[in-house]
């Protein structure tokens, strides 16, 4: 692994393009229990938890970041993560918008991955201590309700209990983020200086464990309380940094965020096995109008006016 002031460890669960540069370093997540062998660095060596990744989700990569590559690697001052459909923006050519809504082809990020490289990246973010995509705004009136909406309160309840108990000084802040406000940062994507993510690790997997002997998280069936440690510390990353911006005045920097998709043959063939099947349609939240006709060997699909060939 090259040495470098920022290394942004890009996490996989499966096949996709593999993006890496001198500052991207691609990361198997969950490797202890995945049915893929990827050809990268993989969070089940050394110090490691990959075998909680199915409650922890991307945790466990940041975990072996921490308890691993920080120790041989004394000299890196940014250590930030990402995700293989993921991305702060570090580019010139794209034009972001907020969290979740820039979407771009695999290719076209090929085209800008020259802009992810240490000449590129650091001087934009070494005035700053932590760079992070634009804040979401939920639809819910709060980010304690959109919670509870979506998965089990009774964590979250936890949670905050082992907030009121252990970490007193953080329970202003943390009340103001749950119960008067719907806007946070969202997706464990960000660049931190060593230091305070040092600092955020020990906080965070001091709040895990206290979760984990508290909670059973076996009994969940469904994928949105399975991961629910992941999306509990989503919110709680939030906690922190509210918090260490007030008593540490955290130099926040923040860029937009891209969220790559799959090139057009690949969008084309669950389209085609979706029409096949008679199902409703729907590209990225738009229902489409679609007409399919023959030209030689190829079918095509007609979508909004863009067409796609597929070879049945």
């Amino acid at each position: 692994m090259n040495k470098s002031k920022v290394k942004i460890f890009c996490f996989y669960h499966k096949s996709s393009t593999v993006f890496k540069t001198d500052v991207i370093e691609p990361m198997q997540n969950g490797a202890n229990n995945s049915k893929y062998i990827l050809d990268m660095i993989k969070d089940n060596t050394g110090d490691h938890i990959s075998d909680k990744n199915l409650n922890y989700g991307e945790l466990t990569g940041q975990y072996w970041v921490w308890k691993n590559y920080l120790k041989e690697n004394a000299d890196v001052e940014y250590i930030g993560f990402c995700h293989y459909r993921r991305f702060l923006d570090f580019s010139k050519k794209a034009k972001g918008k907020a969290c979740f809504s820039n979407q771009i082809y695999e290719s076209d990020f090929l085209n800008y991955i020259q802009d992810y490289t240490e000449d590129k990246i650091y001087p934009i973010i070494k005035d700053y201590d932590v760079i992070l995509p634009e804040q979401h705004f939920l639809s819910e009136d709060t980010i304690y309700n959109q919670f509870v909406q979506e998965h089990s309160a009774n964590e979250m309840e936890i949670l905050i209990d082992i907030i009121k108990n252990d970490y007193p000084e953080y329970v202003d802040v943390m009340n103001n983020f749950l119960y008067k406000g719907n806007f946070g940062y969202f997706c464990l994507n960000f660049v931190m200086k060593k230091s305070f993510f040092e600092e955020y690790m020990e906080w965070v997997f001091d709040l895990a464990s206290k979760i984990e002997a508290r909670a059973d998280l076996s009994v969940f069936k469904e994928y949105k309380n399975i991961r629910m440690l992941a999306f509990l510390i989503e919110r709680f990353f939030n906690v922190w940094l509210r918090y260490k911006i007030e008593i540490a005045q955290l130099k926040i920097l923040e860029r937009k965020s891209l969220l790559l998709k799959s090139e057009k043959f690949a969008i084309c063939k669950t389209l085609v096995s979706n029409y096949k099947k008679k199902k409703v349609i729907t590209f990225f939240g738009n229902k489409l109008k679609i007409i399919r006709y023959k030209f030689g060997e190829y079918k095509y699909l007609k979508i909004n006016n863009l067409k796609y060939k597929y070879k049945p």
